[in-house]
């Protein structure tokens, strides 16, 4: 809209000025004397101002929000990309499967490194998850005075949840921190220093070499390491028990006996499958993306768990969803 200021009877000088904004209702004012048209004239000056501001604001909202869709398109962008590239590598972990007899001693070198040397600190966490699953279960029984009456459901009930939450999440945890970012930092570490290139220049496949050993031992000896963590967390349930509320043997047991599904520990064992197997093919797949040297290695570290634990409780909501 154009405004029109006319200063003078006699002569006449027109000034005009132009906004964007139909907010300014002044359209023309003639027979002012000088001073009253400076008067004006500076009035209009800072109503457009503060309009050029406003719109100038609204720019930069306007891009402020363009710039927050375009980091989640390429947030999810990404995830599709990153989804496809385990895709591809676990496609080719399964190709060289086969080939687990003929490379036996690369994949029973994985298979110590991700199960017998995992399993003490298996055990202690499968031992400390019980023990809090029972204190916590009778604690909650005991608030309401309802002990007495729950004496034969709570090991049954201890159980259940120790077999299909909580040792195979943990364990799984456990074994993302340490196995999975020891497969990161190791793979890494060769991909730095350039020794992956090495071993194509010598016509040997890395997935062959580093990624089938890994991923087929994480997936075998996971549901191992699981069944052990459920033995020594029910053991450990059994003795909190006994020690705070004296539970007999034969109480606790015949619970357990009593309420025992098969499917309980199907479940357990498919979940530590999964988890097992998600675990190794981050790890390989990030390590194979490291760059920048010990800095580089570092970061896909911390990458590798953070996807792993991620991608372990996606799952198993996932389960928890379907069952």
């Amino acid at each position: 809209m154009r405004v029109k200021i006319t200063a003078g009877s006699d002569n006449y000088q027109t000034l005009e000025y132009y906004s964007f904004s139909t907010l300014l209702c002044i359209t023309e004012v003639d027979g002012l004397n000088g001073s009253n048209a400076a008067l004006c004239l500076m009035d209009t000056k800072r109503v457009v101002s503060l309009l050029f501001t406003a719109l100038q604001v609204g720019i930069l909202q306007r891009r402020a929000m363009l710039s927050l869709i375009a980091r989640f398109g390429r947030g999810i962008i990404n995830f599709f990309r990153e989804f496809g590239m385990v895709t591809l590598l676990l496609k080719q972990v399964i190709r060289y499967i086969p080939r687990v007899f003929k490379d036996r001693h690369l994949v029973v070198e994985q298979m110590a490194i991700v199960g017998a040397d995992s399993l003490p600190l298996v055990l202690l966490i499968g031992a400390f998850t019980g023990a809090i699953a029972a204190l916590q279960a009778t604690n909650l029984f005991a608030k309401f005075n309802l002990i007495g009456i729950a004496r034969p459901f709570i090991g049954g009930s201890i159980s259940t949840v120790v077999l299909t939450e909580l040792t195979p999440v943990l364990t799984a945890l456990v074994f993302a921190g340490r196995v999975g970012g020891a497969m990161t930092a190791q793979i890494g570490t060769m991909q730095v220093s350039e020794q992956i290139d090495a071993l194509e220049m010598m016509a040997i496949d890395k997935n062959r070499y580093l990624s089938m050993p890994r991923v087929f031992a994480a997936l075998t000896m996971l549901p191992v390491l699981a069944v052990f963590s459920n033995v020594i967390a029910i053991l450990g349930a059994f003795l909190l028990t006994n020690l705070k509320f004296g539970f007999a043997p034969e109480t606790f047991f015949e619970s357990v006996q009593r309420f025992f599904m098969i499917n309980e520990v199907l479940i357990s064992l498919a979940k530590a499958f999964m988890f097992g197997g998600v675990t190794a093919l981050i790890g390989c797949h990030v390590g194979f993306l490291t760059q920048g040297g010990a800095e580089g290695v570092g970061a896909s570290t911390v990458r590798s768990f953070t996807l792993s634990a991620s991608s372990i409780l996606i799952i198993d909501a996932v389960f928890g969803y379907l069952g």
